[in-house]
């Protein structure tokens, strides 16, 4: 008994596995094709539109999306973000060497952090400011369980899940320069 149940979970398993593979790469966004460079928020109008390239990113399946709106602060066109248990963000797709342009500067401003927030902590980890880069490769060279992953991702998000990720956030709980690893 306990053979033939392993069997059919086995084979349920593959059946879905091969289903998963049938699934399509999300569709870009409108005007999200790769750009060579990062278009500054600042050069734009407040009220205006977003920068070229620029899009709202997010799963609303699972958390309301984050609200945004470019902003005139101190004569310099912003980013004004107002999230209420949500989570999304903006996204650009950009196609650049980081061996001929290895740096990345930002700012940001923040009035202060999530209280009861600790980004060492997965269940605590919020933060009101992060910039994540996303990294292409070849999934099919990972570990059979992160590849497993990566497609019941794309089954139940609809979307495809980066390669690889670096993320600076902005928040509390750890000191600047703190490396957190995410497993």
């Amino acid at each position: 008994m306990n053979r033939r149940r392993s069997l059919i979970c086995a084979l349920l398993l593959s059946l879905a596995l091969a289903a998963c593979g049938l699934l399509q790469p999300r569709p870009r966004a409108p005007g999200a094709e790769p750009v060579a460079f990062v278009t500054r928020f600042s050069s734009v109008n407040p009220k205006g539109s977003w920068p070229a390239g620029w899009f709202p990113a997010a799963a609303p399946q699972f958390r309301t999306e984050t609200r945004y709106a470019l902003v005139d602060d101190a004569g310099t066109t912003v980013v004004h973000a107002t999230a209420d248990g949500s989570s999304s963000g903006l996204a650009l797709n950009v196609d650049i060497d980081p061996r001929r342009f290895p740096i990345l500067r930002w700012r940001w401003k923040v009035p202060r952090p999530i209280p009861g927030a600790d980004n060492k902590r997965r269940e605590t980890d919020d933060a009101p400011a992060r910039i994540q880069l996303a990294f292409a490769g070849d999934v099919s060279s990972l570990p059979f369980g992160e590849r497993l992953f990566f497609t019941q991702v794309k089954a139940s998000a609809g979307f495809d899940v980066p390669y690889a990720t670096l993320e600076y956030s902005w928040g509390s709980g750890a000191p600047q320069g703190t490396i957190v690893v995410n497993q």
